[in-house]
């Protein structure tokens, strides 16, 4: 007798797996009927795709945009901060896609806003990174999502929404600032350097490193450095290899930069870690446009 009831057990566990297994694959194609069948026959709304694959259906619905799939498993008490293996969440999944209404579905569940990926980029980043969904950032900001969250590369939402150029990130720079996003937020001190030089960790740092306002000045658009300027962005603050936002402009040929940066008094005399000036790096870059902003405001001929 103690054979067969453990038999039984052996085979209703089998079913279960069976039908959680089921649940995940309805929750992925959005089969709303099939997925409401299995979650009253009793299949495991957390059940994960396999060991490997820690997915749950509510991930699942998540990645394919199923909103009324995922308002079902959440009311049958989904965890909302269950994670793939990459460490996202399904708030985080939704973040990083066109789907607002999704965001709003699963912030009603109250989920933890800060979780990050394997990259340590929470939900925030995830909606800057996109650069379409306003919406969802607003969602997320009004939610409380911090906008001074820091990626493992010491980056912010700040530092990624100024390095782009619409007017999507115009604006995403604007509901940050709004947000109390710092503009200096991320930076580290420079071994061995003076006060006032910073640089930022990880792949920002070659790019344009340090600041919001440096992103800006590298790749960003005009009405992005001249929000942050008028924000209190300090336009002399050096990166570890000496260059400010006005250098890194004037390397770049970057005269829609260069004139809002003089008029904010930029110093036009700064050397970098060569001991390049601003002038000197849009001489040797062929800018002569800029350089000649740049002798104007220095007064050389």
């Amino acid at each position: 007798m103690i054979l067969h009831a453990l038999a039984l057990a052996a085979v209703f566990a089998t079913l279960a797996d069976a039908q959680s297994n089921d649940l995940v694959s309805a929750a992925a194609r959005g089969d709303l009927p099939a997925v409401r069948t299995l979650l009253a026959s009793g299949a495991d709304v957390n059940a994960k795709r396999s060991s490997v694959d820690t997915r749950t259906a509510l991930v699942f619905a998540a990645e394919n945009g199923h909103v009324e799939v995922a308002q079902a498993l959440l009311a049958a008490r989904a965890d909302v901060n269950a994670q793939d293996a990459g460490g996202r969440t399904a708030l985080w999944i939704a973040a990083a896609s066109p789907h607002a209404e999704l965001v709003k579905v699963l912030l009603a569940a109250r989920p933890d806003l800060e979780i990050p990926d394997g990259l340590g980029r929470t939900p925030l980043f995830a909606v800057v990174n996109l650069r379409q969904n306003l919406d969802a950032l607003r969602l997320l900001l009004e939610a409380g999502a911090s906008p001074n969250a820091m990626g493992k590369n010491g980056a912010t939402p700040l530092m990624l929404a100024a390095s782009g150029d619409g007017p999507t990130s115009l604006a995403m720079v604007h509901a940050l600032l709004a947000a109390r996003a710092r503009l200096y937020e991320g930076l580290r001190v420079c071994r061995g350097s003076g006060p006032g030089a910073a640089r930022l960790l990880g792949p920002y740092a070659a790019a344009a490193g340090g600041t919001a306002l440096a992103l800006a000045s590298a790749g960003g658009s005009t009405e992005i450095v001249e929000t942050l300027i008028a924000a209190g962005a300090n336009v002399d603050l050096k990166q570890c290899d000496g260059k400010t936002p006005l250098t890194i402009a004037a390397a770049g040929g970057r005269a829609d930069v260069v004139r809002p940066l003089l008029a904010a008094k930029a110093d036009v005399n700064i050397n970098d870690a060569s001991g390049k000036t601003a002038l000197m790096l849009a001489v040797e870059n062929g800018h002569a446009e800029v350089a000649e902003l740049l002798r104007t405001a220095s007064g050389r001929p």
